[in-house]
């Protein structure tokens, strides 16, 4: 459920590409692309979120398997992932993440 002006609406988990933060506020994107600002953090999505669907890849991001397009080796470590749908900023998977992202991926 999530609070959009004056109305609550519901969201289905399996709509959920991915969420992001940028400048303290959290934004979830669905599948056919709104962005919706929410009230939860990061860190409280990661708890609350299926974590087989759901990988914190950043502190910056959440994403969902079927958001996943491909990722790509990046600098220092890091990999780039396409999300479906394109997100404003680039979705990076911080190196210390890498090793269990892939694993993550695998399942």
């Amino acid at each position: 459920m999530i609070t959009v002006g004056t109305k609550i609406r519901s969201i289905e988990t399996r709509d959920i590409s991915y969420l992001y933060s940028e400048e303290k506020i959290t934004f979830m994107v669905t599948r056919d692309g709104q962005q919706l600002p929410i009230d939860f953090s990061l860190d409280k999505l990661t708890s609350l979120l299926d974590p087989k669907l759901f990988f914190r890849i950043s502190r910056q991001y959440l994403v969902s398997f079927p958001a996943i397009n491909t990722a790509h080796t990046y600098f220092k470590g890091k990999l780039k992932l396409d999300l479906l749908p394109k997100p404003k900023v680039e979705a990076l998977v911080s190196a210390d993440r890498v090793t269990e992202f892939k694993e993550w991926m695998g399942r």
